[in-house]
């Protein structure tokens, strides 16, 4: 490791531990521990049932019957996903000493180094540039913030980084070996645990991208012929999401309109209404979900905007929403970029992240929670919009050209 990238791993994983308890501090202060001090404080109650039962690892985690024998009744009972995450922060609890801090730094290098993995790839396959990587995973305000601490976010987004990773050594080397298949294997199911919901979008995107490259090359069918990669592409989607979809019961098809409807009624009925998005006659049916979807995307992409602005956390995202909006309008002017190269890759990225910023917004309308959300995703969209942009240029060869001495 050379000395610039020294000084980049080790100053960045300080800003990711720093980001980490900065969080668990902000929720401790403003909003009463919030979801990190809960964790924490179910980790503690499981730890005195692990420690009167003796139970294994084995049934700790995929058998919850002596949750329903014990004396008191966690918070996440009925939240599998809450619950699970649960059980990790319970693992780092024991090798914590069961220090709610030291805790927050185990989850925050866990997220660096998943995403350190994917920044190497990046690099290696020379397909942004080193600035853009950077930027996007280690600089970014609310990537490092919200993939930071005890939040779920934290482990989610590590787990996306390194899947993401596994394609790109897929795309370097075009095959997958059994290590890396039994890795992404489990880092997947891990984020069906965590987040179903992305996991149900990532995991699709990657195995097509992966099968459709393996066909065209096993075939001898040239590569060039990108309207056949995006036939294959295409139909191959259609048939994974539909397998997908018998994997979780809020996305089989007869109910994921009506999970998604039912998620906005919570988040409607418990949201200040000046601090969440409307989408007015929101209907579990498809019609209903493609008129609105144009104010959903722009609402998982970039609100909350100055116009809704309610206290210092809506300014912060608002101003950093209002750069990435800046960006993807240069970014525009490249549009035919996207098209060259690797055209299944960029339509994967692009699919992944419309997808979510659309789903989010539906079911998580309350711009608090969407800014937090989003992080699962958000990488990828910093990426697209930066990777050769005219600004992002500019800037580097001004800070470039600074300390030259001029010529004479």
């Amino acid at each position: 490791m050379s000395k610039p990238e020294r000084l980049l791993f080790f100053s960045a994983a300080i800003l990711k531990i720093v980001a980490g308890m900065v969080i668990c501090y902000v929720y401790l202060k403003f909003f009463d521990g919030g979801d990190s001090w809960r964790y924490f404080i179910e980790a503690e109650k499981i730890f005195g049932l692990y420690k009167d039962n003796h139970l294994s690892i084995v049934d700790f985690f995929f058998n919850n019957s002596y949750l329903k024998e014990a004396d008191f009744a966690l918070a996440f009972s009925n939240e599998p996903r809450a619950l699970f995450f649960t059980k990790i922060v319970f693992l780092l609890f024991l090798v914590s000493g069961g220090n709610f801090w030291v805790i927050s730094v185990y989850l925050s290098l866990f997220s660096f180094i998943c995403l350190w993995i994917f920044y190497r790839e990046l690099k290696n396959h020379h397909i942004v540039s080193r600035y853009v990587a950077q930027i996007s995973l280690f600089f970014w305000p609310s990537v490092i913030f919200w993939s930071s601490g005890i939040v779920k976010e934290s482990f989610s987004a590590g787990l996306i980084a390194v899947l993401a990773a596994i394609i790109l050594i897929f795309r370097r080397t075009n095959r997958i070996t059994v290590v890396n298949g039994l890795l992404f294997l489990l880092l997947g199911y891990l984020l069906f645990k965590i987040k179903y919901y992305y996991g149900a979008v990532f995991i699709p995107l990657s195995l097509c991208y992966v099968l459709v490259n393996v066909f065209m090359a096993r075939s001898g069918l040239v590569k060039t012929k990108k309207w056949l990669q995006l036939m294959l592409f295409s139909g191959l989607l259609v048939c994974l999401i539909l397998l997908v979809s018998r994997l979780h019961p809020n996305l089989h098809l007869n109910h994921v309109g009506a999970v998604i409807v039912n998620n906005y009624q919570l988040f409607k009925q418990k949201s200040d209404p000046e601090k969440m998005v409307f989408f007015e006659s929101l209907k579990p049916e498809l019609g209903s979900f493609l008129a609105h979807s144009p104010k959903a995307l722009f609402t998982g992409w970039f609100r909350p905007s100055f116009f809704d602005i309610q206290n210092i956390w809506s300014l912060l995202a608002a101003a950093e929403n209002c750069v990435l909006f800046i960006l993807f309008l240069f970014q525009l002017w490249q549009i035919r970029s996207f098209f060259r190269g690797d055209v299944l890759l960029n339509l994967s990225v692009l699919i992944f992240c419309v997808a979510m910023a659309v789903f989010l917004s539906y079911s998580a309308p309350n711009f608090g929670t969407l800014v937090r959300y989003k992080v699962g995703f958000l990488p990828f969209l910093l990426i697209l919009f930066l990777n050769k942009n005219v600004i992002l240029e500019w800037l580097k060869n001004k800070i470039s050209g600074i300390g030259k001495i001029p010529d004479k």
